[in-house]
């Protein structure tokens, strides 16, 4: 009978020895922690920060054929702020590539429709300088919408789609002073449609 009593207790000490253990174990990692590179993008669209992408070009702004006044109408553009945190290695940007999320959206008549896919632009370089530690770099006019995009959004939307909604999604591939590689993801929402910009 003591040695039941003795095993019983060793048995519950170890136990709540173990729960101890784990308990601690886990304190110590389920700390956030201070996120050591950030990022954040601004989206351009015919000089101005938008979210909403001019995809058709007015040819005529003032509707006069004497003149000849097209809409501004460029590639849409982004600026990506990186941020390296105060414990953070220094980085640099090796590359970056640009993806088109739909979003299911109203197509203008109240109807909810998933706009179409749209092709990605894979392994644009960037080649940034080093971002040091406790400072932020921006990486300024990197493509994330050429006019063959806003045509192959106008080609598979025509006469479905008014507004089709997106998350730009830009990942860059970088690598910190210690030689380890990583991502960086930073996403922007934008909506694809036929704007007035005369």
């Amino acid at each position: 009978m003591q040695i039941f009593e003795l095993n019983c207790r060793l048995t519950c000490r170890l136990v709540l020895l173990l729960i101890i253990c784990l308990f601690l174990a886990a304190c110590g990692s389920s700390g956030v922690g201070e996120v050591e590179h950030k990022a954040s993008m601004t989206v351009t669209d015919a000089g101005e920060t938008t979210r909403d992408i001019d995809v058709t070009r007015n040819t005529d702004c003032d509707v006069d054929p004497a003149t000849d006044d097209p809409e501004t109408f460029t590639n849409a553009s982004a600026d990506v702020t990186i941020v390296v945190s105060d414990t953070g290695l220094a980085i640099r940007v090796e590359s970056y590539t640009v993806a088109f999320l739909p979003h299911r959206s109203d197509d203008g008549t109240g109807t909810v429709i998933t706009p179409p896919s749209l092709n990605s632009y894979p392994d644009a370089m960037s080649n940034s300088d080093w971002i040091d530690t406790g400072t932020s770099s921006t990486i300024s006019g990197i493509t994330v919408m050429t006019f063959d995009t806003k045509a192959e959004y106008v080609s598979k939307a025509a006469g479905v789609q008014v507004v089709g909604l997106y998350t730009i999604r830009v990942t860059l591939s970088i690598v910190d002073k210690a030689g380890k590689r990583s991502t960086l993801v930073v996403n922007e929402q934008v909506a694809l449609s036929n704007y007035d910009n005369c």
